[in-house]
């Protein structure tokens, strides 16, 4: 944390309470600038909060904390990439198509090695290749795929010989087959995988790193 750009961080059940926990630190800021002749910048202080559920979230309940001279206005942002949210880069939408189109033909050569292999449903690998390239996120120059897909798939790695390395990741049931997948393929040149049994948990994060990152 830098003296002229403090961040502070506070945590509760809702807005109030992250408010009522945020207030005194701010105080303890003001009087401390105060004692060292320091004036806040309050143009350049802002407020968020974040919450975890679309849920969770009120437009019409809000608070405002006490800085300085001034009030700071709390902001809702939902979480879905925190680093993404505080710090975009400039270049984000060129880096998210050329990641998607990277990863395209891959993904239907996936599709027929897991469905022979881990005797997915066709409506499962439809499923699987929609949510792949759903959204995809810039962060800390790589491109991270989150997506909600059902899929039989409970770890795999595939790398690639001329485009970009793919992680995906699932939590599943106790109830694990293990199967090795091996592609023979004039692109992808690994394969590995667990196949296993019914998915308790949706969500999955892909990962794409293109060659020159490497």
């Amino acid at each position: 944390m830098y003296a002229d750009d403090p961040t502070l961080l506070a945590s509760g059940a809702d807005i109030h309470a992250c408010a009522a926990a945020m207030q005194p630190a701010l105080s303890l800021i003001t009087t401390w600038a105060a004692e060292h002749n320091l004036k806040i910048n309050g143009d350049k202080s802002e407020a968020a909060l974040f919450y975890t559920s679309s849920h969770t979230r009120s437009d019409e309940d809000t608070v405002n904390l006490h800085l300085g001279s001034g009030n700071l206005r709390i902001q809702f942002r939902p979480v879905r990439l925190l680093g993404n949210t505080i710090d975009r880069l400039p270049n984000f939408g060129t880096h998210a198509s050329t990641a998607a189109k990277h990863t395209m033909p891959r993904r239907y050569q996936l599709r027929v090695i897991a469905k022979a292999r881990a005797r997915a449903s066709h409506h499962t690998m439809r499923s699987f290749l929609i949510g792949y390239v759903h959204i995809v996120l810039f962060h800390n120059g790589v491109a991270v795929i989150p997506c909600l897909a059902p899929t039989y798939l409970h770890h795999m790695e595939v790398r690639y010989r001329d485009c970009c390395e793919t992680s995906l990741g699932l939590s599943a049931s106790t109830e694990d087959t293990s199967v090795c997948l091996a592609a023979n393929l004039p692109h992808p040149c690994v394969c590995c995988g667990n196949a296993t049994g019914p998915v308790t948990n949706n969500d999955m994060g892909c990962r794409a790193q293109p060659k020159n990152q490497r």
